[in-house]
């Protein structure tokens, strides 16, 4: 068995509010660090951190690492608090893991207008006091 800990933790980051895996990498996300958020990219083998990602224009509130996700050498993590577009408009923030430590690449835009086709669902699984709940939905009409 082993345990992750953020090197830098402190009480109220929520570390592990969301996490990933793909191959022996783990993306684990902490909303409250720093009052901004962070997700934390550890080597599973190892047991050792490799990264902390931030929000290059992070600010109070966005609860940066809410939401991660990775594939292959892609990281995303999301910010619902984010307010770029409105209050808590939200943002994703996109990582190459090959380039860590580093900035993230730029938010895509969607096109517009927005394509149509088939309906796209995903639901992801956050922990709560009492079991699983499932959050999330994404869709194209």
């Amino acid at each position: 068995m082993a345990k992750l800990t953020p090197n830098d933790g402190v009480a109220g980051d929520r570390f592990g509010e969301s996490l990933a895996i793909t191959g022996s990498t783990v993306v684990i996300g902490a909303p409250g660090a720093d009052g901004i958020g962070a997700a934390y990219v550890f080597d599973l083998a190892s047991g050792a951190q490799q990264a902390k990602l931030r929000a290059g224009d992070g600010q109070s509130g966005d609860a940066f690492g809410f939401s991660v996700a990775v594939a292959d050498t892609t990281v995303v993590v999301g910010a619902p608090g984010d307010d770029d577009n409105g209050l808590r408009s939200g943002s994703i923030y996109v990582f190459e893991l090959s380039g860590l430590p580093g900035s993230p690449t730029p938010t895509p835009e969607p096109p517009t207008p927005m394509p149509s086709g088939p309906a796209t669902l995903y639901a992801s699984l956050q922990r709560k006091r009492r079991g699983l709940r499932r959050r999330g939905y994404s869709g194209l009409g």
